[in-house]
């Protein structure tokens, strides 16, 4: 059972899923948010193209039109791999720089970091505000995750969270914990999914756990039922934990996976003094490409004796299979109308890099100006971890290096004759410059 957007694939016959399940059964993410977790655990084919510009319009309610939100340009190196983005907003009037994201990756073209630096009107320069760091396990997925942000007060990174991903031998999630940390480093919050597996590698039991201030403690459990060899689920309980009793309650709600031609359906249902209740469900399509074409979900309305949709995605493709726009529709809170709330348009259009980004107070030096073959980049050794790129005439990543040493070198030789830039990010601040190959 899968989703499929364009050149992204989320598997949902897989472990991941049951998570999911979990946020919608506690209604504690919206529609935005559930899309942004499947982004999140998405796996790349690299035989569709990848947006290089995104547009987002939103609507704030029914009674109002779309209008420009932001603008998202995505750069790749020339092995396909997404190394630097760029991100506007929308000013009523104009496009103006919100933020830039860089990526340092591995040999295999994955993040090992992810440094987001939003644009600073007060003092005109790019700022740090949010890095993410990875580290992978042998099967190429990562398997630790930690997100610092910005404490501008101090000019340091605080912790904000770490995510712990433990494989089986056959590469199916055992355990996914997740660690909330405060403003003063103790952790505060989390989560820590269990992960049981039969002998045919399905998954029959979730066991969900909270962080209390001072340990995990039993929160829910879901155990799957299948039929047969069938690597999809006929249906599921939910069983929260009694902590007056320290037990697993009986059954409060039942999943119920239902298969079609291209549709999958989730259905929720209450159990109360073990009659069955509507509450909720969800209804996948897809395109004879296998491609998600609609995500809804529903509520049921007793009063009607009817199904309600609350939250639908659309989404439409190109020829070449990849993704041409994404709809939102969600609830208007005031009119309960359903409504386009977000329109993305997706561009494949090759852009160059912008090198020129108004910021010159960056303490560093490049030299010679005229080369045949090296250039010297002197850094800071103040201003800590640095991130040099060099680029073509054209904006084209050559090569990336992220670094602590106060020197970095680059050869020319090897490169046709022409301009070259290179562009160092390091303190919060960026700058670039321009070298000429002879």
């Amino acid at each position: 059972m899968q989703i499929v957007i364009g050149d992204l694939k989320i598997d949902f016959s897989n472990q991941q899923i049951q998570h999911f399940n979990y946020l919608l059964m506690k209604k504690t993410c919206t529609g935005i948010s559930i899309f942004l977790w499947a982004i999140l655990t998405i796996q790349a084919q690299t035989n569709i193209p990848k947006p290089t510009y995104t547009l987002t319009k939103t609507a704030i309610s029914s009674d109002s039109s779309l209008e420009n939100s932001l603008e998202l340009f995505s750069y790749y190196n020339s092995e396909g791999h997404l190394f630097e983005e760029k991100e506007n907003g929308w000013n009523g009037t104009d496009w103006d720089l919100a933020a830039r994201i860089y990526y340092t990756l591995n040999p295999a073209g994955k993040p090992l970091e992810q440094l987001r630096m939003r644009w600073d009107d007060v003092n005109a320069s790019l700022v740090n505000q949010r890095r993410n760091t990875y580290e992978y396990h042998a099967n190429g997925e990562w398997n630790y995750r930690r997100i610092d942000v910005w404490n501008s007060g101090l000019s340091n990174w605080r912790k904000s969270n770490e995510r712990f991903i433990e494989f089986t031998a056959t590469n199916k999630t055992l355990s996914e914990r997740l660690d909330i940390f405060g403003l003063n480093g103790t952790q505060t919050g989390g989560f820590f999914d269990h992960f049981t597996y039969d002998g045919m590698d399905r998954v029959i039991e979730n066991i969900y756990q909270d962080w209390n201030g001072s340990e995990w403690i039993n929160y829910q459990k879901i155990t799957y039922n299948y039929s047969g060899s069938s690597e999809n689920y006929d249906h599921a309980f939910v069983q929260d934990w009694d902590v007056a009793q320290g037990v697993w309650g009986a059954p409060s709600q039942k999943l119920t996976l239902t298969l079609a031609p291209n549709e999958q359906t989730i259905t929720y249902e209450d159990i109360i003094n073990g009659i069955l209740s509507p509450n909720f469900r969800i209804k996948i399509l897809n395109n004879d490409d296998d491609q998600t074409i609609s995500q809804t979900t529903q509520e049921f309305n007793a009063a009607l004796n009817d199904w309600e949709t609350t939250l639908k995605l659309e989404y439409t493709y190109n020829q070449d299979k990849s993704l041409e726009t994404f709809k939102i529709f969600n609830t208007d809170f005031g009119s309960g109308i359903l409504y386009l709330n977000s329109l993305s348009t997706y561009g494949y259009t090759n852009f160059p890099v912008p090198v020129h980004t108004p910021i010159s107070n960056l303490d560093a030096r490049v030299f010679p100006s005229l080369t045949t073959d090296k250039v010297y980049v002197s850094l800071s050794d103040t201003g800590g971890k640095a991130y040099v790129a060099l680029l073509d005439s054209q904006g084209k990543l050559i090569r990336q290096i992220n670094t602590v040493d106060p020197y970095v070198e680059f050869s020319l030789q090897q490169q046709p004759t022409g301009a070259y830039f290179i562009q160092i990010v390091q303190g919060g601040l960026m700058k670039t410059f321009a070298v000429q190959r002879q």
